[in-house]
This record gives structure tokens, sequence and C-alpha cells, in this order.
């Protein structure tokens, strides 16, 4: 539904009104089509405005014509206001956890970071402290590069030729 005025909901939401038709036929202006499918008669239109944006519109009507109250049109306005409210929480909520999924998903990658340069450094403080002694810079590297890939085994094969042998398990 686009805002207009072949209709008290589309007037509704074009003028940011309340819009209450006692009787629609005898409405000039309105197409007799809008609402024909219903058979409405009486109709009661009210824009759900945030601040001056509109979200929406409650429209109800009834097939006699029969006015809306007063209490009946404050009533309406009071669950329009109400959806607004609704629909901004859960807009705010929204918008609160795609924030938290995106913190949490930050502090992953920061972990991550972090425990990769501590492997890194275990490493190199296992190479300065091992000089010409492979085994265990190899040991090192394989069990930290398993810790951080949650990975239960790991090899290390060193190229002898053509071939690939095994030479580290973790």
């Amino acid at each position: 539904m686009e805002p207009g005025r072949a209709g008290p909901a589309r007037l509704a939401a074009l003028e940011r009104r309340t819009v209450h038709v006692a009787d629609i036929t005898a409405e000039p202006g309105f197409s007799p089509v809008v609402l024909q499918y219903e058979r409405a008669r009486t109709v009661l239109a009210v824009p759900l405005l945030r601040g001056k944006d509109l979200v929406g519109v409650i429209a109800i009507w009834r097939r006699e014509v029969r006015a809306f109250t007063d209490e009946q049109i404050a009533l309406v306005t009071s669950f329009a206001n109400q959806a607004v409210i609704a629909i901004e929480n859960a807009r705010l909520f929204n918008e609160l956890r795609q924030r938290t999924d995106d913190l949490s998903q930050r502090t992953t990658d920061l972990t991550e970071a972090l425990e990769q340069q501590t492997a890194t450094s275990e490493v190199l403080r296992v190479i300065s402290s091992t000089p010409g002694d492979l085994k265990p810079v190899f040991d090192a590297m394989l069990a930290n590069a398993a810790r951080l890939c949650e990975a239960k085994f790991g090899a290390l094969g060193l190229r002898e030729g053509d071939a690939l042998p095994h030479r580290r398990h973790t």
C-alpha cells in the first residue's frame, strides 16, 4: 500500500493523521473498489508514527454504517502507539544483538591472535634455546599447531628426495 488519497488507510499514511469515515460510500474522492472486497462502510485508519516517520497504519472497518466512538478511536490510537513502541523495541533489541555478536566475534579474533602470538613466541624461544637441535623446535611447532587448530594429532614430514616421510607426531 502506497500513501495516497484512494482510501482511508492510504490517506492516513499520506497525511499522517487518523482518518475516520462514517460511510465510505458517501465520501467523495475515495475509490469505490478500495474496500469493496471487504464491503466496508465505516472505516477507521490510524497511522503508526515514530516521531514524524510513518511505520505503518492500523485500519479497522465495519460492514454497516456505524461510526466509531471517541473511546474506540482512542483505543485504536493507543494500540497504534503501543505497536510503534514494540517495533522500536524489536529494532533496538536486534541492533543490540548484532552489536553483541560483532563484539563477541572481535573478542574471539583477538583471543585467537593472542594465542597465535604466544605460540610463535614459544617456538622462537625453543629455537633460540636449542640451536642446532631441530627435534624440540618441531615438537613445539606441532604441539602449538595442534592446540591452536583444536586437532588431536599432527605430523611433520621433511622432504628426502621425492619422499616426504613423517618425522614427528604429536
